[in-house]
């Protein structure tokens, strides 16, 4: 049915005090279905997020990428519209030194070096592509070509991003083209070398210097997976495989 007045109001309050880039939810008519997803507060997201220093940028671009390369390896995943809105940090709750991914045969067990940087979560699978288990292998995925005014936007680099998917994937959003989650990555560490402001900490200038060299090499390569390779990480945890 149509949204309830309450639920309206409170979408109101909050899209007046945040700046909103989604429809109102009175948009829709009364035949319109909901379905209520319940979670764990996964903290702060990136955008509104105070970080101490470049370590916890290396930290968090660390999670990231091992988060979509286990995915990439298990599900063929692709986030597709992982701007900094829907990256989470929980400072509260901050890593811990043997927390562990697995990526194929593969187990990426965190050091000590990670345990004190935010425990990241990512959010918002609307767009996202998997591939479902079984014989069949079917896709699940969103066809972006539905919503031209995504590769319209101007003013910020996630458009952008939006605009080289469809080049890697050339409009066929089925396809499983892993390089999107490169891109996001890339767009991530551009995120948080140019716009979040850090203290002049010892050390901090030669870490934003690896933070740059690492944005550069990030968008030259084809998937997350690809990325657990770089210099960049290899301080931050111990390959155990299976």
């Amino acid at each position: 049915g149509p949204y309830p007045p309450a639920l309206l109001a409170l979408w109101d309050a909050w899209a007046e005090k945040n700046d909103c880039l989604n429809d109102r939810p009175d948009m829709f008519d009364s035949s319109q279905a909901f379905v209520v997803f319940v979670f764990e507060n996964g903290g702060q997201d990136l955008e509104r997020a105070t970080l101490r220093d470049p370590e916890e940028a290396r930290i968090i671009l660390f999670q990231i990428t091992a988060a979509l390369a286990a995915a990439e390896g298990c599900f063929e995943f692709e986030h597709r519209d992982m701007h900094w809105g829907n990256v989470l940090l929980d400072s509260e709750r901050p890593c811990q030194a043997g927390d562990e991914y697995r990526v194929g045969r593969k187990r990426l067990v965190l050091n000590e070096a990670c345990a004190r940087g935010p425990k990241v979560t990512l959010i918002d699978f609307t767009l996202s592509r998997m591939r479902l288990a079984g014989e069949g292998q079917e896709s699940v995925f969103f066809d972006l070509e539905a919503d031209l005014e995504l590769f319209e936007g101007e003013g910020d680099s996630q458009f952008d991003v939006y605009r080289a998917m469809r080049d890697a994937v050339e409009r066929m959003w089925s396809r499983f083209e892993p390089r999107s989650n490169a891109l996001w990555i890339e767009y991530t560490a551009e995120k948080l070398l140019c716009e979040k402001q850090y203290g002049k900490r010892k050390g901090a200038k030669q870490a934003l210097t690896a933070l740059k060299q690492f944005r550069a090499r990030a968008g030259r390569q084809a998937s997350a997976m690809s990325l657990l390779d770089d210099p960049y990480f290899e301080t931050l945890f111990e390959t155990v495989v299976a």
